[in-house]
């Protein structure tokens, strides 16, 4: 990568090439291998990282999230119950799928099967809800299946992906109930609509969010306050596939500094990168509709996060690892 900075009231980043090893680096779990030990994952979903190369992963099978510390051989639990127990009392979680941590170490997890969003405040044994009543229902103080969520790190706000309810709730801090930023107008492919969302990422710059239109097969982005959507990647009328331009129920979004997009195009098995402005991906990781265990395969990429260096961590959820795929 070579990047050119011209300072003077603006910077301009001019990128010529973007390339990653395509052999992954197991640095979380043992592929193929699922339990409750501390070195193992069991079906994982949501990944965050820290700014010390530390791992936040909801742990979805084992209904808990762990942390896991740059190079370590174990995880240590941050929320939930370590032998892996499932329930929706305080303590508890059910089947997380997605997290979010603050700078100050507090933990923000999406409780799918409990309809909720839990804050883990740093170092506590249980959590609080945060975001709705953790009851299965389309109101503005309900959730049905929410699977992603996204923070404003300067208002606290959350974006929540209310998958069962084809919308994405903004909950403010401290509020009894959320408001409707985009869909809710019932599933379907039409540009007011959403289908099944999973994947969201804010970007604060532009006012906008980056939605994973899972049922319909693309990457849309919605600006906040508007009333629809603009196609970002994959079919504008919801068709999968698996060429350059299509994808196939993908699970999460990504978008960098340069506003490139990254895509875990989960039922392709593949990584997909979208240079700012194009529709014509690049898969930079797995291979387009094989699944395996091996380092250069994924078997259903759920999640994905690019760290500062441009660094591609992955959540390999039916190979139970997370994988590192270098920048070079």
């Amino acid at each position: 990568m070579f990047i050119s900075l011209h300072c003077r009231n603006t910077v301009s980043i001019v990128v010529t090439s973007l390339k990653w090893n395509a052999t992954g680096i197991t640095v979380a779990g043992v592929t193929g291998i699922s339990d409750t030990t501390p070195d193992k994952l069991n079906g994982p979903w949501g990944l965050h990282i820290d700014s010390n190369g530390t791992l936040y992963i909801t742990d979805t099978g084992n209904s808990r999230v762990q942390k896991w510390l740059s190079g370590a051989p174990n995880g240590t639990t941050v929320a939930g119950q370590p032998n892996g127990t499932s329930g929706s009392g305080p303590s508890l979680l059910q089947t997380p799928d997605s997290l979010v941590v603050d700078s100050n170490g507090n933990v923000y997890v999406v409780d799918t099967m409990s309809h909720r969003v839990q804050l883990w405040s740093y170092g506590s044994s249980f959590g609080i809800i945060v975001a709705e009543t953790g009851i299965s229902n389309s109101g503005n103080n309900q959730l049905s299946f929410p699977r992603d969520m996204a923070r404003d790190p300067t208002t606290g706000t959350l974006y929540i992906s209310d998958n069962f309810n084809h919308r994405i709730m903004r909950c403010l801090v401290n509020a009894s109930s959320g408001t409707v930023v985009a869909g809710g107008n019932g599933p379907g492919t039409n540009r007011t609509q959403l289908n099944y969302p999973i994947g969201i990422y804010l970007d604060v710059a532009s006012n906008s969010l980056y939605i994973t239109n899972f049922y319909a097969n693309n990457i849309i982005r919605w600006v906040i306050g508007a009333t629809c959507w603009t196609l970002v990647a994959g079919d504008i009328n919801g068709v999968s596939g698996n060429s350059s331009t299509m994808l196939y129920y993908p699970y999460d979004v990504e978008v960098d500094f340069m506003g490139n997009v990254y895509v875990a195009d989960t039922y392709n098995h593949r990584i997909q990168f979208f240079q700012a402005g194009s529709m014509n991906g690049t898969t930079i990781a797995g291979v387009t509709g094989v699944y395996d265990s091996d380092p250069y395969h994924l078997n259903y990429p759920y999640a994905l996060k690019p760290d500062s260096q441009l660094n591609l961590y992955v959540t390999d959820w039916y190979n139970h690892r997370i994988q590192k795929f270098l920048h070079q």
